[in-house]
């Protein structure tokens, strides 16, 4: 793989990475309407259209628009030529094709053209709108995430590689892996893969523990530290110690939790993480110098992750914004959130 040009003065900014839903123009559908002249009829064709023609898959549309109402979408006019027939003397004689949203509108934006079209009921999710327009973090969780976006930046430049997947604890801010891709031991082993594999040793597990990586790479388990450094390699460890720019970082993992002190909790917290302790990526944040490919995004998937902040496109291959957005899949069981690093214009 090509190495990155790096950029280390390049001002960056976050940019959420949304189902294609939320960023893209409404669809539109054809449907027919008519134009009452005598609005004192509108009640009672309402009353038999909701009964003879539901707009079962238009729920999203208000029927009537001062007076034209619709009547169903122009594709199933043939099927009720009888019903409509039946309603000759309520309606007018002829109507006209117009086209309206085939869907309903998911943000504010959407919500303004569909409306232009034809009046729509709306929903807005204060979160959702926060997301697009760029204001769901404060400026204090700003600054750490560029600040992370940065040490992955210094890590390709300190380690010579092009893929490097920083695993963030949220709540405490601190680092609990580090990880660089290994392809030359096993193909499969890309950055996200072995940071996975990290995480899972800082919980006294990990499938390539001792296989691939021998033990002197990590720092030696100390317990009388509240954290556990099993996930970061001793070399990543010296660095953030000796960085002037890093070295307030907080490194280490919540170790896990005993069962005698999972059974004594109590109930009042905000997600499994808080409650449980670490199990897989449950809860935690990743970041990555590149857009993860397929098997890798799968990977975070099923280990849990929270949300994946990545720096650079992966034009081959990347699956969370160039070639395919995987988090849009409705069908997974778990969803993360997804943010790519931008440069300021």
């Amino acid at each position: 793989m090509k190495r990155l040009k790096l950029d280390t003065n390049l001002k960056l900014n976050l940019k959420a990475i949304l189902d294609d839903e939320y960023i893209n123009e409404i669809p539109l559908v054809d449907v027919y309407i008519v134009e009452v002249n005598d609005k004192k009829l509108i009640s009672e064709i309402l009353k038999k259209l909701s009964v003879l023609l539901p707009l079962n898959d238009l729920q999203h549309l208000k029927r009537v628009d001062q007076n034209r109402i619709i009547i169903s979408k122009s594709e199933h006019l043939s099927k009720h030529h009888e019903t409509l027939e039946g309603m000759k003397e309520l309606l007018p004689i002829r109507g006209q094709i117009l086209k309206v949203p085939a869907v309903g509108p998911r943000l504010r934006w959407q919500y303004r053209e569909a409306n232009n079209l034809w009046p729509c009921k709306f929903h807005p999710n204060k979160y959702l709108e926060q997301r697009y327009e760029g204001t769901n973090f404060s400026s204090k969780e700003r600054e750490f995430h560029l600040r992370v976006a940065n040490l992955l930046k210094e890590l390709s430049k300190l380690l010579k590689q092009c893929c490097v997947a920083v695993c963030i604890d949220p709540r405490f801010e601190s680092i609990v892996a580090v990880a660089t891709s290994c392809r030359d031991l096993n193909p499969i082993m890309h950055a996200p893969q072995i940071l996975i594999d990290y995480v899972a040793q800082s919980q006294e597990s990990g499938a390539w523990k001792g296989k691939y990586f021998k033990e002197e790479i990590f720092p030696a388990d100390d317990l009388n530290l509240n954290s556990c450094l099993r996930g970061i390699p001793k070399c990543i460890v010296e660095f953030l110690k000796n960085s002037k720019e890093f070295c307030n970082l907080k490194i280490g993992a919540e170790r896990p939790r005993k069962k005698d002190h999972l059974q004594n909790m109590q109930n009042d917290f905000s997600d499994n993480l808080a409650k449980f302790g670490p199990y897989l990526c449950t809860g935690y944040d990743v970041y990555l110098s590149q857009e993860p490919c397929l098997m890798c995004s799968m990977a975070l998937l099923h280990s849990r992750v929270k949300r994946i902040f990545f720096l650079y496109e992966s034009k081959t291959n990347g699956s969370l914004k160039t070639r395919f957005k995987l988090q849009q899949v409705k069908d997974l069981n778990h969803h993360y959130e997804v943010y790519q690093f931008v440069a300021e214009i």
